[in-house]
């Protein structure tokens, strides 16, 4: 009997799971779906949305701004659109307030450079990198300068590029810890040997052991 229970609670968890991501997700391609006829008109009528499992009449007439768009049968759920959309202008574009708006950002982009360091300049470079981090060479590339250039600016400054780099990597790490990543996949990802080695630099700079950062440290109370 406490079997069987189990079995149709476990079941019926699994159902309303189910259900509950169906939800989401159909609640998501009809809200793409009305965002791409905003966007691009007419012309968003190539977009189709595609469904795992057979056909669902239900389905199609849950969601009747879908229209003809939806498919089945699909090994996930997914949105396909052909690559011409990519292309397309926005219904909605405005040529002349667009260029207003890149320009204002370039000027205020050569305006907040300008005042900077060079080596700040070098340690935001870094930061916009997705993955990894620039060399020193690609560095001097994109600065148009040569790589001596680059270390006589930064000696300068009191700093180089291997200081850069380990500042780069720290802020980067502080980030993923925030976002809740663990110390060894933070430390693989920043090119450590072993998490080990990544705990000593990350309390060096930080003065904390990343294992610790982020979490509130309980304050003393007198007995």
């Amino acid at each position: 009997m406490i079997g069987d229970a189990l079995t149709a609670s476990r079941y019926l968890a699994g159902v309303q799971q189910m259900l509950s991501e169906q939800f989401v997700v159909h609640t998501l391609f009809s809200s793409l779906s009305l965002m791409a006829g905003f966007l691009l008109g007419p012309q968003a009528d190539g977009l189709v949305l595609e469904c795992p499992g057979p056909n669902d009449d239900a389905l199609r007439r849950g969601l009747p701004e879908l229209g003809g768009s939806m498919r089945f049968g699909a090994p996930c759920h997914r949105i396909v659109l052909p690559q011409a959309l990519l292309d397309l202008r926005f219904a909605l574009a405005n040529a002349t307030a667009h260029q207003t708006a890149l320009t204002r950002c370039e000027d205020e982009l050569t305006a907040l450079t300008g005042r900077q360091s060079w080596a700040n300049k070098l340690l935001l470079k870094m930061l916009q990198e997705h993955e990894g981090f620039p060399t020193l060479d690609q560095l001097a590339e994109r600065m148009a300068v040569s790589t001596r250039t680059l270390h006589r600016r930064l000696a300068s400054e009191g700093t180089s590029f291997r200081a850069l780099l380990n500042a780069a990597r720290m802020s980067r790490a502080q980030m993923w810890l925030r976002q809740g990543r663990s110390v060894i996949d933070v430390a693989h990802a920043l090119g450590y040997g072993d998490s080990a080695n990544f705990s000593r630099a990350f309390r060096r700079h930080h003065g904390v052991a990343p294992s610790r950062f982020g979490i509130k440290q309980p304050t003393s109370r007198s007995s």
